[in-house]
């Protein structure tokens, strides 16, 4: 990466290091993120050594040398006190994580039983023996229009089915009375 080759040694190293980071902690709950982290891994650190090569115009394997401590790659530096100190390249390890191990309360992803139920049918709406208009118990007539369109919200029973969506009601005797009456049926 050539626009890193200016920063210092450590601060590129930390750069890579958030990046890397950043890989896990996004893919951490894929089942193949072992798999993948090894070959991501890979091929950081061999950009590291690239970029760090470039910018001291030395091969990767003079620098693996030079950073090299055991099986870690590590750049001393000095912070803003003048104290030793040590990056290291990320080790921490590439674990599938579970919901269990993130969350104690594991619902955050859970699908909502939702339950769907059908609007009544008119056998439904009968069987209730209960007025739509009135609410009065007893035995039911079905009142119908041919279109909903051309209902106007004038009377309660016509804003009644432009608000429920339907060409029916399911009225008692007096409340279907009612409704030829106003129509002088």
């Amino acid at each position: 990466r050539k626009y890193m080759v200016n920063r210092q040694d450590a601060d590129i190293l930390a750069q890579y290091n958030l990046e890397l980071r950043g890989f896990y902690n996004y893919y951490s709950i894929a089942d193949n993120i072992s798999y993948w982290r090894w070959k991501f891994n890979y091929f950081m650190k061999y950009s590291i050594l690239k970029t760090l090569g470039r910018k001291h115009k030395r091969t990767v394997g003079q620098i693996l040398e030079k950073y090299r401590d055991g099986t870690d790659v590590v750049i001393p530096y000095k912070d803003n006190k003048g104290n030793e100190k040590q990056r290291v390249w990320y080790n921490g390890g590439f674990r599938c994580k579970r919901f269990t191990d993130i969350y104690e309360d594991n619902h955050y992803d859970n699908i909502p039983n939702t339950m769907y139920l059908p609007a009544p049918t008119l056998v439904e709406r009968l069987k209730e023996r209960r007025c739509e208009l009135c609410g009065k118990m007893g035995d039911l007539v079905m009142y119908h229009v041919r279109n909903i369109n051309q209902l106007k919200a004038d009377t309660r029973w016509n804003t009644m089915m432009i608000k429920r969506h339907r060409k029916t009601l399911a009225v008692c005797h007096d409340c279907d009375a009612l409704i030829h009456k106003s129509y002088g049926n």
